[in-house]
């Protein structure tokens, strides 16, 4: 049986040789060849022209736009095709007419036999096929193509002559030019698969479209739904939201769970699924890297990494002895950032998502080396804190007044102490004990204080700290004597605490 120069296959015809047209949910398709070539040969139910006679005027029209649209649009998809192969994972177009029985519009692309099912797959064979449909999607997007129908039932999957597998991309009766992609409800889309940006001008909540504009990036997410259910037998889900699909709730909350993030998909770089799966369903079309980006990574050449979506404003507890984040900064600058295997990942406000180490954060002036925060002391408690040196040598990096009389004092976790206790661990001084008799060191302030009665009693006024751990005895003339904390200890001029 012969149809516009395509012989149809026996297995599409009735008994009486008539063709049998088989649905395929927008359409219905049939095989044929011409020459030794197969044809994949489908009649969309979307479009048909203005019958003769037809005397409603409005539909007339609404015919007439559509058949000149899907005309034009396949026309110029079929150009930008024609150099595309098989073995380039793309089973392109290559005729399209009208059928003037059914008044349909038929297309005409590339057959693809011998399909088998992934499952039959290694794990190494997968991120083969991975790999291959990222560079297919990649050279669409480069021609100018969006394919907008990115699924599992537009893939076939199958083995070359060698035994290799190979992934090819079907169906592009919804691809668009990429400067003609619409922007409004006709956006064509299968379910679990849409992107937010789709989501979102399907319920007609945008009132900008510029600021969600459709692009080929929605082809990256969707393609990312695929690696989820091809590499790791689930598609993303989505946690605290009530939502039918992920591109919905991603558009409502901007999070995603990818199942078995760990997973490697890529030895060469030890790039992850959670990392590669969630840079390519990121919420905005920004976040996304391109499908070429994606082929690379997936080859080793590059790596990415799954966006974080919230400022933590944290350092690592390791980094906190040393530096102090400029918390203000940060939330002015940066729409995220999280401390994760040893280095900040840090997107700024408009720009990619960057890793940081603590060097970078206190050079981009986040924060700042052995900085020291002492806050004022309550009133009543009269103490003078030790100088930052001091305090730095001991690795404290803040005292701050807390609550219920107590003080806040920051280590690699932050603790509470009384002012009683700042002077025990020798972190202050009373303020009349310093005018007296002057400071011990730190570390003799632990256990020993001044005995200001046997002081005055020798005819010293002060002790003051002075160099090499000395001390330096001060007289009421002026004079000086120098001894170590024993001669001090030996002469009853300090004394335990407890005494």
């Amino acid at each position: 049986m012969s149809y516009h120069g395509y012989t149809v296959d026996a297995a599409f015809l009735d008994a009486a040789g008539k063709i049998c047209w088989r649905d395929t949910g927008n359409g219905e398709y049939v095989i044929g060849r011409k020459g030794t070539a197969k044809y994949f040969i489908k009649r969309n139910h979307a479009y048909r022209r203005p019958l003769r006679g037809e005397k409603c005027d409005a539909l007339k029209k609404r015919n007439a736009e559509g058949a000149k649209f899907i005309e034009d649009k396949q026309k110029k998809l079929l150009a930008r095709m024609r150099k595309m192969t098989l073995e380039s994972g793309i089973a392109r177009e290559v005729d399209h007419f009208w059928d003037d029985e059914s008044n349909k519009f038929v297309t005409v692309s590339v057959f693809v036999g011998g399909a088998v099912e992934y499952s039959s797959f290694t794990n190494a064979e997968r991120l083969e096929v991975a790999r291959q449909l990222a560079e297919a999607l990649a050279t669409l997007h480069e021609a100018k193509v969006a394919h907008c129908d990115i699924k599992l039932k537009n893939i076939v999957f199958v083995r070359d002559s060698s035994g290799k597998p190979r992934a090819v991309l079907i169906d592009f009766d919804n691809a668009y030019p990429e400067e003609a992609l619409p922007q409004d409800d006709s956006i064509p889309f299968s379910e679990g698969y849409e992107a937010p940006e789709v989501v979102a001008h399907l319920d007609d909540s945008v009132t900008d479209p510029e600021a969600e504009r459709i692009t080929p990036s929605i082809d990256v997410f969707s393609l990312g739904v695929v690696f989820s259910e091809l590499l790791l037998g689930a598609r993303p889900s989505f946690e605290g939201v009530k939502a039918d699909t992920l591109g919905e709730a991603l558009k409502a909350c901007g999070k995603a769970v990818v199942p078995h993030a760990d997973t490697i998909v890529c030895p060469a770089t030890r790039l992850t699924a959670g990392d590669l799966i969630g840079a390519m369903i990121a919420p905005r079309r920004s976040m996304r890297p391109t499908a070429r980006r994606v082929a690379e990574a997936l080859a080793g050449k590059t790596t990415l990494t799954a966006p974080i979506f919230e400022v933590v404003m944290k350092l690592s507890p390791a980094d906190g002895r040393r530096a102090v984040l400029d918390e203000a900064k940060v939330a002015a600058e940066c729409e995220a950032f999280v401390f994760s295997d040893g280095v900040y990942r840090v997107r700024k406000k408009g720009a990619e998502e960057c890793k940081m180490t603590l060097e970078d954060l206190a050079a981009a002036g986040y924060a700042e080396w052995n900085k020291i925060i002492l806050g004022a002391p309550r009133p009543g408690d009269e103490l003078e804190f030790l100088s930052e040196d001091e305090l730095r040598a001991r690795d404290i990096i803040s005292i701050e007044p807390g609550e219920k009389g107590y003080y806040v004092r920051r280590l690699v976790t932050a603790g509470i102490v009384s002012a009683a206790g700042l002077v025990r661990d020798g972190l202050a001084v009373r303020k009349e004990d310093k005018l007296s008799l002057g400071v011990l060191f730190p570390a003799d302030a632990r256990t020993l204080k001044v005995n200001a009665p046997e002081l005055a009693r020798q005819g010293y006024k002060e002790i003051k700290q002075g160099a090499d751990g000395k001390y330096r005895l001060i007289r009421a003339d002026g004079s000086e004597v120098i001894r170590n904390i024993n001669g001090l200890r030996l002469s009853f001029l300090v004394v335990r605490k407890d005494a």
